[in-house]
């Protein structure tokens, strides 16, 4: 199998870990509430309670695009909804969890506000935003009598979340495995024993791609290019299904470990200093760190020697020739032809006879594989034709999700004022 089924759940919280520690810990017990709470009620089947656990612990993923990490850990928040918004939108059109992603919408939103709001998923958004806040005041308010509080601020949550919490705290004590760490290896049995789908898998692999490319503007369409180009390259080679997949997940997984990378660093107009590079080139290390595991070892190579050159002078290992890969060549000829051919925060895209000029000079200089570069110009037009279309797509996707969340933040914020 080339993707692990049981490492998902590791693989986003390192990703998360890498935003902020504090989203992995915070998702982790919020995640734990939710599992005991679903579990004592019984109403769902053991995929819906892992796919509701699930969207639990990524439901802050939202906040690394609107910067709220530091927001987010107020009790009383000024603008709650905009990372809730944002999560939801990017789980809704790249997870795979796209039944049950309303619930990450409303986790902001409590009892008094609710009614206001049409949705098959009210009452378990209701049920989000109570785990999240239990853990909250549990945690980081040093809360330590479970009834004083939920008295406190009963009208802020449902009365079946109150009671039914209230029994599993003081059957399963739940606070103190909360404040102990203990509650870790129950979550961490329960998502081994329920694992994913490997339809699912590729579909999350896919979403990772894309909360790196997200991060910023100028990279939005560059996995979905190197994708698309690795892919077309390998199957004008005739390369046999198993390779081509390989590269297809290594193409989409290249670039994970960006998301610790400064965005300063990312987006700067200019030309990186030595330091600054030095920064951006871990990001290879970074994503070997994350993927190591996720998917076998072959998948892992190919996607962190992207940036390997044949003559030794490239990075992080400087591998030569003799180390490469015929899968290792094509990807990395694929990502500098994506880099070429789109816009970055230091350069316009470049156009066909230059992108070709360049090639030929890395081909010449003993840097990228002379044979692939010439089976990518011989199908220039075909393979970009592709790539653009694909890449066309994911603007507009992306676009969408910038209208999206412009009505959401307005239609949340007006009704979150109105009941104040």
């Amino acid at each position: 199998m080339v993707v692990n089924k049981t490492a998902m759940v590791s693989v986003i919280k390192k990703v998360l870990g890498y935003l902020d520690i504090r989203l992995v810990s915070h998702g982790e017990r919020v995640a734990y509430i939710l599992l005991k709470m679903l579990e004592q009620e019984n109403l769902y089947t053991k995929e819906e309670i892992r796919d509701l656990v699930f969207l639990g612990l990524v439901h802050d993923i939202g906040a690394y695009k609107t910067e709220e990490i530091d927001n987010i850990m107020e009790f009383e928040e000024k603008r709650p909804n905009d990372h809730a918004i944002y999560g939801y939108l990017f789980l809704k059109h790249f997870s795979p969890f796209s039944k049950y992603v309303e619930t990450v919408l409303f986790h902001h939103v409590d009892n008094n506000s609710i009614k206001d709001f049409e949705s098959d998923y009210l009452d378990l958004g209701l049920r989000f935003h109570f785990a999240d806040r239990i853990d909250f005041v549990y945690k980081f308010m040093n809360e330590t009598n479970p009834d004083a509080f939920l008295n406190r601020y009963k009208n802020r949550f449902s009365d079946l979340d109150i009671l039914l919490f209230s029994k599993i705290n003081n059957e399963k004590q739940v606070i103190k495995k909360l404040k102990d760490g203990s509650f870790e290896s129950e979550l961490n049995e329960f998502f081994d024993n329920n694992p994913f789908s490997y339809d699912y898998l590729i579909k999350f692999l896919e979403m990772l791609a894309y909360i790196i490319d997200f991060k910023s503007e100028f990279t939005v369409t560059h996995n979905i290019m190197v994708v698309t180009i690795a892919q077309q390259l390998a199957l004008s080679f005739n390369l046999n299904k198993e390779e081509i997949e390989k590269i297809k997940l290594a193409a989409w997984l290249h670039d994970i470990g960006k998301i610790a990378t400064p965005i300063d660093i990312l987006e700067k107009p200019g030309k990186l200093t030595k330091e600054e590079m030095d920064i951006m080139k871990k990001h290879i290390l970074y994503s070997e760190e994350i993927v190591r595991g996720l998917v076998n070892d072959e998948v892992v190579n190919i996607a962190i020697r992207h940036h390997e050159k044949l003559d030794g002078s490239g990075y992080p290992y400087g591998l030569t020739s003799k180390d490469l890969t015929f899968s290792d060549r094509i990807l990395a000829v694929s990502d500098i032809i994506s880099a070429l051919a789109n816009k970055r925060s230091y350069k316009e895209a470049f156009d066909k006879e230059r992108i070709i000029t360049i090639l030929n000079e890395m081909v010449e200089a003993n840097k990228i594989c002379g044979t692939i570069v010439e089976r990518f110009i011989n199908n220039f037009d075909i393979i970009m034709n592709d790539a653009t279309l694909e890449a066309k797509h994911t603007i507009e996707e992306y676009l969408n999700i910038k209208e999206e969340f412009r009505y959401y933040s307005d239609l949340l914020e007006a009704k979150r004022k109105v009941n104040q």
